[in-house]
């Protein structure tokens, strides 16, 4: 009997389950697209939009333009070399991109929410991506990790160092990335815009 039960429990679970990838898979993603304009030189760089492409396509409008692109663990893509460590963006993560002029990205990917999607931000140095489509206070944002946060840097240097009394930049930027450098580790949530 006691078997039967829990077969009968397990069985409940994955109909429960199933129901739920159901309803999941009916809804309609949305599309998107986000134009992201680029200064002649370093740029950080994130993005709202999820996408599968690889680097090559992303960047393809601005192919002759880019001269290197980074992730914060060193891993590179480089327009024509083929030992680039770097193929694909992952949502989620910033990137620091260096182009030869002004330019402006043109990302298509679908859009996701980004207060369904938390972000692990390791202990020590990361490239922090920004997932909403419009700027946003940084101390609001990220209230549930400064405690943990030694600081936070743009992509020109300016800080929020709070442990020094440096705040030297105040708002989050779509399209932007941020170094991030974590005294530990911690996941990060973003706000929805009616909060």
């Amino acid at each position: 009997m006691k078997k039967l039960k829990h077969a009968f429990a397990a069985m409940f679970l994955l109909v429960l389950t199933m129901g739920c990838q159901q309803n999941s898979a009916n809804e309609i993603p949305l599309k998107g697209e986000q134009l992201i304009i680029l200064e002649a030189g370093w740029n950080m760089l994130s993005s709202y939009l999820k996408t599968a492409d690889s680097i090559q396509l992303i960047i393809e409008n601005i192919l002759p333009k880019v001269q290197l692109i980074e992730d914060s663990d060193g891993k590179q893509y480089q327009p024509g070399q083929p030992k680039s460590t770097l193929s694909h963006m992952q949502f989620g993560k910033g990137y620091k991109i260096k182009v030869s002029e002004a330019c402006t990205l043109h990302i298509k990917g679908i859009q996701i929410d980004p207060a369904t999607y938390p972000i692990l931000l390791p202990k020590g140095t990361s490239f922090l991506a920004y997932l909403k489509q419009e700027p946003s206070l940084l101390k609001t944002e990220l209230a549930a990790i400064i405690p943990n946060m030694h600081a936070i840097v743009d992509e020109h240097g300016l800080a929020y160092w709070p442990e020094h009394g440096i705040d030297q930049f105040d708002v989050l930027q779509p399209g932007k990335a941020y170094v991030l450098h974590m005294n530990q580790e911690s996941i990060l949530v973003y706000n929805t815009d009616e909060e």
